[in-house]
């Protein structure tokens, strides 16, 4: 073949290499101004400042200070004892007298918490079968119902010494006298606190004993007090002429401890002071979560 009858090849036509070098500007354009959109939505997405959660106004800690004060001053016939801790930063707050009341029925909370502990442990069981009743209905019948009968017959299983050496030891309560059920409210305030921590119980058990305390009876002391929607997971005890009550209050965004014990000292009257605990509540919700 003679291949000096062919033309030397000189590439493809003019205006096929204009159009092919004019797709991919375009291309290279259309990628430059995406690259330049992703970077700018990025770029503002970062540096736009996050809403705050939105709360309510809250009062101050004096101002809370001075009313919770201010009602014990009101009475002053009757021994009250107020411990807050806010969950937050779990700071403490104790105000009116320091010294140990009988704990009355809120102690049921350590009888609640050391046998879980104990199951936990594999010493226990909720199916156990004690007194002709399983063990997880006497725990329940005695924070909801507060049925001294079912605290009866746990405590008698766990053993006084037991209960005793896993108050100190797990909770941290110093000087919890068993046998006559004194304490300090901020002894059944840090119970509450570790709980809610989950530093006492693991969380199927912590989310078990919470569902009894949020049924509990006596909501007419601290539950009633709290606002619509705000959960609250309350041991209310009276005794004689003694009336308290424990809970934890949570929102949501600013949960905390609450424990009130009161003592008439002979008198008991009821209509006041379940209107004590609620004043008291208030006062307290409305530093925490507002008004």
């Amino acid at each position: 073949m003679n291949y000096q009858n062919y033309p030397a090849y000189k590439g493809p036509p003019k205006n096929r290499r204009w159009r092919g070098r004019k797709f991919f500007g375009f291309l290279l354009i259309v990628l430059v101004i995406a690259g330049l959109f992703i970077y700018r939505s990025q770029h503002s997405q970062a540096s736009k400042p996050k809403m705050p959660v939105k709360q309510l106004r809250t009062t101050s800690l004096s101002v809370m200070a001075g009313q919770i004060n201010s009602i014990i001053s009101t009475y002053p016939q009757i021994d009250i004892s107020v411990t807050a801790i806010d969950l937050n930063n779990n700071q403490a707050y104790n105000y009116g007298a320091n010294v140990p009341f009988v704990a009355a029925s809120t102690a049921k909370l350590i009888t609640a918490t050391d046998f879980l502990h104990q199951v936990e442990a594999g010493q226990e069981s909720l199916n156990e079968n004690l007194g002709g009743q399983s063990a997880q209905s006497l725990l329940k019948a005695m924070i909801v119902q507060s049925d001294d009968n079912a605290w009866y017959t746990l405590n008698n299983e766990l053993g006084y010494d037991n209960l005793g050496n896993y108050a100190q030891n797990q909770i941290g309560i110093k000087d919890w006298d068993e046998s006559d059920d004194t304490l300090m409210s901020g002894d059944i305030a840090l119970t509450l606190q570790e709980l809610y921590e989950h530093k006492l119980l693991n969380t199927s058990h912590t989310a078990l004993l919470l569902s009894y305390m949020k049924i509990a009876n006596r909501a007419e002391y601290i539950p009633a007090a709290v606002p619509a929607g705000v959960k609250v997971y309350h041991k209310a005890g009276w005794l004689d002429d003694r009336i308290h009550d424990s809970a934890i209050v949570d929102n949501g965004i600013h949960p905390y401890v609450l424990v009130i014990f009161t003592n008439g000292h002979g008198v008991y009257d009821e209509p006041q002071r379940t209107q004590i605990l609620q004043d008291i509540t208030k006062a307290t919700v409305a530093h925490f979560i507002g008004s």
